[in-house]
């Protein structure tokens, strides 16, 4: 198949190269020229668009990609799974502390998570040589001390 100016397939060349191949050659006449013509000879790109093929399908008809997006890991990430692996965030406490108001910003309660990753953190910076189970412990005594409704389960009631 050859690239000639009749070629529709984007793959060989953008719109932008086959109208001006067009308008060149006489096939179209230069008061028909599209709107967006004049704009892109004024503003090119900066970046030429280019053809990037879709993937093809693999045996199970799935298209198949590279997911680039790197893998973000928080320091607090460990804490808040903690939190959800010592089932405390399925206390009574915490079920009727868990649902904030957003519209009104004076009165923006953080949440319990929130709360105990502040206090996590507080007892990292003041006991610098216990490990991060130990650390998390000492927070979640805190918390029971502080909080004695954590305890508490619809179980227990």
């Amino acid at each position: 198949m050859s690239k000639g100016i009749g070629v529709r397939l984007h793959r060989y060349a953008n719109i932008y190269l086959r109208t001006k191949s067009l308008l060149l050659s006489g096939m179209l006449k230069h008061e028909k020229r599209p709107l967006w013509y004049d704009v892109y000879e004024a503003f090119p790109p900066v970046k030429e668009p280019k053809y990037v093929p879709d993937p093809s399908p693999d045996n199970f008809g799935l298209n198949t990609f590279v997911d680039d997006v790197p893998k973000i890991f928080y320091h607090e990430d460990w804490v808040r799974a903690m939190l959800v692996k010592n089932r405390l965030e399925e206390s009574d406490y915490f079920r009727k502390n868990r649902l904030l108001s957003m519209l009104e910003d004076e009165t923006l309660v953080a949440s319990f998570s929130q709360k105990f990753v502040a206090q996590y953190r507080a007892f990292e910076q003041t006991f610098k040589s216990l490990s991060k189970e130990e650390l998390f412990q000492k927070t979640h005594d805190f918390f029971l001390q502080e909080v004695p409704e954590l305890n508490q389960t619809d179980d227990d009631s």
